[in-house]
């Protein structure tokens, strides 16, 4: 496998396979099955009883999950569970429910609708449930954006991920054509953010938010909040001098705050707050660097920056050497910042590169995602990190088994990957 070449997902999917040891193979296989079995049993006992509809956080991304699941297995019984999750989530929404956050409200809902009927799970017309929410997703991006809350997850940028629009076995392609441009009459993403832009020093430009508890002002780092799910949200917006100027001046501040020699290997912060780095990040898709690595990465194939592309293979490879969860704070098995995350990127950051070091990352936390699911008395085996270090059960896509499940099945069958665009990947 050469590097800068692209591979068909079956041929990888063999070859990640086939390297390893027959009778470790053989194993592996059978416990992850094992798991998703698990998995799909604490879901089926959950779903009437979830209190939130949302994508990363309720039924919506267990209703993800069952139709994955159902198509991969052949256990078509779990296709109706993945209807009852729709039609809980959708009764919400009738009966009041209208947060608009992409992690656990109503843009993240339509983003799974339309997954799901660009997959065939369900049918178009179903698919288009929430295809009247436009106005409320404007206006909640412009309120946070007032407010200073570009916050991928939870804030503006999040509202401009709208739907899945590509064939899944398009990868190269797919990182180009995520994003439905603004409808007529509002105001460009470009446009919005070039009123918004600081300027950190000469040639930089960047986005300033507040720490969440503290109100500090900071330049956040992290994919799930910061600037480089600005970049990669500019970097699918349609090429103009002002948005080329944003995405360059963007990228070479998010590069200047490379960090040399830290203590578990980080390049990148967390954040900026007055200037200065707060500490050398985890290693995690929310915070740390391959978040960040595989962000830059696309933002370049966007941008045609084959420059910025090589920074955020050098990123990624960085990354993929370091495996000691306690130094790197991976606690769990969780998406947002677990073991399932960090197989997730590595191996569709495999998929799009060619790179075998990513791979036998991919490799190594996915052996470590099977570890984690030793619990006997929590759900599906798997307990997860939360305030005050505790762990508790948790079935949600971000934080919980739902997520594992899906990152799982994505390992064992690559027709199920897609989902993850609503991660930026």
């Amino acid at each position: 496998m050469t590097k800068n070449t692209y591979l068909g997902v079956h041929c990888l999917i063999r070859f990640n396979v086939e390297r390893l040891p027959l009778f470790e193979r053989k194993i592996v296989k059978k416990l992850a099955e094992q798991h998703l079995d698990a998995i799909a049993l604490a879901l089926k006992n959950r779903v009437e009883h979830e209190p939130d509809p949302g994508f990363m956080t309720g039924l919506a991304g267990q209703a993800l999950f069952f139709y994955s699941y159902a198509r991969s297995s052949g256990q078509s019984r779990y296709e109706n569970l993945g209807f009852l999750a729709l039609e809980r989530a959708l009764a919400m929404v009738n009966n009041g429910f209208s947060w608009p956050s992409f992690a656990a409200g109503l843009a993240g809902m339509r983003f799974t609708l339309k997954y799901l009927a660009t997959r065939g799970h369900i049918s178009e017309s179903d698919g288009a449930a929430l295809d009247d929410i436009d106005p409320c997703l404007n206006d909640f991006a412009k309120q946070r954006f007032a407010n200073g809350d570009y916050d991928f997850l939870h804030g503006a940028i999040g509202m401009y991920l709208r739907e899945q629009r590509y064939p899944q076995e398009d990868f190269t392609n797919a990182v180009k054509s995520v994003v439905i441009p603004a409808k007529a009459g509002t105001p460009s993403l470009t446009a919005t953010l070039a009123s918004l832009a600081i300027s950190p020093g000469p040639g930089f430009l960047s986005w300033e938010t507040r720490h969440p508890q503290t109100g500090t002002p900071e330049i956040n780092l992290g994919l799930a909040h910061g600037i480089p799910s600005v970049l990669w949200m500019l970097s699918h917006q349609e090429p103009d001098p002002e948005r080329n100027n944003l995405l360059k001046g963007g990228v070479n501040y998010l590069l200047s705050c490379r960090m040399q020699d830290t203590a578990n290997g980080s390049i990148f912060p967390h954040r900026i707050v007055n200037g200065v780095p707060d500490q050398p990040g985890r290693l995690a898709w929310c915070y740390g660097d391959p978040g960040v690595g595989a962000a830059l990465w696309q933002i370049g194939l966007n941008c045609n920056r084959p420059d910025w592309q090589t920074d955020a293979i050098g990123i990624l490879h960085n990354a993929a050497s370091r495996r000691d969860s306690g130094v790197n704070r991976v606690h769990d098995a969780c998406i947002c910042h677990g073991t399932a995350g960090l197989a997730l990127i590595f191996y569709k950051m495999a998929i799009l590169t060619g790179h075998d070091e990513l791979l036998d990352a991919a490799g190594h936390w996915a052996r470590a995602t099977l570890d984690h699911g030793q619990k006997p008395d929590a759900a599906a085996g798997y307990l997860f990190l939360t305030t005050g270090d505790h762990y508790i059960s948790s079935w949600s896509l971000l934080e919980g088994i739902t997520g594992v499940g899906l990152t799982l099945l994505a390992l064992l069958d690559a027709d199920t990957l897609g989902w993850e665009q609503g991660l930026m990947l």
